[in-house]
């Protein structure tokens, strides 16, 4: 499309799509496309609410088959258009079930019609803080997705405090970010308004994993936003180079090796010799000109975060947020570098290039307080020492007013003083820097068989994943169990190139990364499962885990995780994963833990200490 025609197309659908639905107080849901399930409109909270919908042509008929179960849904506008045949057919569908259906040129040709001029209509120039300007819902990890309300002063807030840690970089630099998590995702949301408010550039990726660097190398950002399994993957890329034999491998380990003890002495992250032999080839893989590297989403290994930090020569920041406090939270700013013991009376913003902030979200934002609630039954309290630890709770100008229709969980998640209650456990350092440990909503109670001093013993999945999941064997891990089982089990996604790896290792059998069915069928061999159970229980060891935080039964694939346990940022649902994998989660207890006792019998004893 000519640049000079594209404009006014804009102009045409906008007006065209303006409707009662679409002004103040109006609700307007937008869906990423590739990742539409008729069964979240189906069962939706708010089925009622719903009016106008806009979808491509391949959806059209889901949506007409489940629209009598959605009585306000009137209009649905398909993107794309239809053979004159067909389209004859839908319509004479939809009209029998009271929708109305256009296609997007049609509305383009309505707003042409009556074209007017944007901006807010009369009465509608004001702009009141607490104005609702989006429902943002959770990922649903643990549990139904509840709709965020977000106000005006949600979003200004957020974006000030987050613009404001990045504004000495950036300043004078007409910066560039690419745009890859999902628009309705929190996380990239509130970096695209930073990023309009700082009038920088955004570029939309293809929203394909494996294409995430190649459109970096084309667009060349300044910020690269992402999650922990995408900058895993990277960091696993670059480990296994460090591991290759000869010259090369040799140079890059010494590379790292000296960068890194350079970052920890001065807080510098360049190096002239290095930089130039070695890392202008990793840096050019993400375009060559970024400034800021940052994650969310998730906790980032500090080991990782600090290997990206040196091989990409950037800022690598990672924050504390949720969907509730707009992914703002704590944040890390960079400011000049502060030894590892520093004078506690300096005052200080936050430490990404300091050593010390490894595994850290920083400070606090500037918009939001937040204090630590004793978890009793986790042993967390206010007054541990030597650092405070317990539930965190948030209050601030960001932190949403609750869940739209829903007043019970807003009243579960939002005390009498407006303290949200986060579910995650925190610690501050003697810094002020926040860290995240545990989690309390994926805490579970397992069942002893034996005489133990308490009947149950209480197991932080998340907590676990984040430590077994290190090993670059696992492309995804879900580690499951409930108050019904006496020990814990995991569900893996093996990495092909490391599992074809390890099925010649155990088997003396080559079978190629590209070749899915024969490598899931080597995978499932008993010998396999033990042998990775091993590398399980010296993790287990080695983090000093106690006996029933041990793995002892295992499901291998090399097939992904279906889309429908995955939250748009990767994560799994937990309540859904346990549906969708029942009887292979049954068929895994079945098993039972004969096939393990012993060879992690005597890890299982380093474990307990």
């Amino acid at each position: 499309m000519p640049p000079a025609y594209y404009p006014e197309h804009i102009d045409y659908a906008r007006q065209g799509i303006e409707t009662p639905g679409t002004r103040r107080d109006g609700q307007t849901g937008i869906w990423k496309g590739g990742i539409f399930d008729p069964a979240d409109l189906k069962d939706s909270k708010e089925p009622q609410d719903l009016f106008r919908l806009l979808e491509d042509c391949d959806h059209l008929p889901a949506l007409l088959k489940i629209a009598p179960h959605c009585p306000t849904l009137r209009v649905i506008v398909t993107m794309d258009a239809f053979p004159p045949s067909e389209w004859e057919i839908i319509q004479q569908w939809a009209q029998s079930i009271n929708i109305k259906l256009y296609t997007f040129s049609d509305v383009e040709a309505r707003g042409r019609a009556d074209l007017l001029s944007p901006g807010p209509e009369p009465g509608e120039e004001d702009i009141s803080k607490n104005r609702v300007v989006a429902i943002s819902y959770t990922s649903g990890t643990t549990g139904d997705p509840k709709g965020v309300v977000i106000t005006s002063s949600n979003l200004l807030y957020a974006t000030l405090s987050i613009a404001a840690g990045y504004s000495d970089r950036l300043k004078g630099i007409h910066w560039k970010l690419l745009s890859f998590l999902p628009l309705g995702h929190i996380y990239e949301r509130v970096l695209e308004s930073v990023a309009l408010y700082c009038g920088a550039t955004i570029a939309f990726s293809q929203c394909d994993p494996a294409k995430f660097l190649e459109d970096a190398q084309f667009f060349k950002p300044h910020m690269l936003p992402g999650v922990p399994r995408m900058w895993n993957r990277i960091s696993s890329a670059i480990t296994d180079q460090m591991k290759a034999p000869g010259l090369k491998g040799a140079l890059l380990r010494k590379a790292v090796a000296t960068k890194i003890a350079n970052w920890e002495e001065t807080g510098q992250v360049t190096h002239t010799v290095y930089d130039a032999l070695v890392f202008r080839k990793i840096k050019a893989l993400a375009g060559g000109e970024v400034i800021f590297m940052t994650t969310g989403s998730a906790p980032l290994r500090p080991d990782v975060h600090a290997l990206l930090k040196v091989c990409f020569c950037a800022d690598f920041v990672q924050g504390f947020g949720m969907t509730e406090t707009m992914s703002t939270g704590a944040l890390k700013y960079r400011v000049s570098h502060v030894p590892s013991k520093p004078d506690l009376t300096t005052f200080v913003h936050s430490i990404p290039n300091d050593k010390t902030s490894l595994g850290t979200c920083g400070f606090l934002a500037s918009c939001n307080e937040a204090k630590l609630v004793d978890v009793p039954d986790m042993n967390y309290h206010a007054t541990d020492q030597p650092n405070p630890r317990g539930e965190l709770c948030m209050r601030g100008y960001n932190v949403s007013p609750g869940y739209l229709h829903n007043e019970k969980a807003t009243a579960e998640a939002i005390d009498n003083e407006g303290w949200f209650h986060t579910g995650d456990i925190g610690e501050f350092d003697a810094c002020g820097r926040l860290k995240i440990i545990d989690r309390l909503k994926n805490v579970i109670k397992l069942s002893q068989g034996r005489v133990t001093l308490r009947k149950f013993e209480y197991v932080a999945l998340e907590k676990l994943e984040g430590l077994y999941a290190s090993n670059p064997l696992f492309a995804s891990l879900l580690v499951h169990g409930d108050s019904t089982r006496s020990h814990l089990i995991a569900l893996a996604v093996l990495d092909p190139e490391q599992a074809s790896k390890l099925v010649w290792k155990v088997l003396e059998k080559g079978v190629r990364a590209e070749d899915v069915k024969q490598l899931e069928m080597a995978v499932k061999e008993k010998e396999v499962r033990k042998v990775v159970l091993r590398q399980l229980a010296k993790v287990a060891a080695k983090n000093g885990l106690n006996g029933f935080e041990m793995i002892k039964g295992l499901h291998l694939t090399v097939r992904p995780f279906p889309d429908e346990i995955l939250t748009p940022t990767f994560k799994v649902k937990r309540n859904i994963a346990a549906k969708v994998f029942r009887d292979v989660i049954e068929e895994v207890y079945d098993r039972g833990e004969g096939e393990v006792k012993e060879p992690l019998a005597p890890l299982a004893r380093v474990a307990r200490g």
